[in-house]
């Protein structure tokens, strides 16, 4: 049986990245493949310029896990670079997969240090 998603909510909200990956906490599906995402997206957006005295990128990724301990790469959004990193820029928009496994989270890592910025990262319906 599937449950819809009804409302949106945040995984990381307003966190600075500077120089090490940031990590949502760990999501439990109670059961894994039993969330309908038809309807829902995870949006992750930038709420503050980010700034660098090099060129680095950042990139937004889900990881899974069947145990809670172990985690893998499911879905690897692309390396956006320096000059695309201003507000309300999404970074990645898309749908989870029905084959996600129980336990997931979100990781945004930045190549190399930034002095500002910040990113938002949400799961919800209407996120497109």
């Amino acid at each position: 049986m599937a449950f819809p998603i009804h409302k949106s909510f945040f995984l990381l909200e307003d966190v600075a990245i500077t120089s090490a990956a940031v990590e949502s906490d760990v999501h439990n599906m109670q059961q894994a493949g039993d969330l309908d995402h038809s309807k829902a997206r995870l949006k992750v957006y930038v709420t503050e310029d980010f700034t660098s005295g090099t060129a680095p990128t950042l990139t937004a990724k889900v990881m899974d896990s069947a145990d809670g301990t172990t985690f893998a790469d499911a879905l690897v959004g692309p390396d956006v670079a320096l000059a695309d990193l201003k507000k309300n820029k999404r970074i990645f928009n898309v749908p989870l997969p029905n084959d996600l496994r129980q336990y997931w989270k979100v990781v945004v890592t930045p190549s190399a240090a930034m002095t500002a910025g910040k990113v938002t990262a949400v799961y919800g319906e209407g996120q497109e």
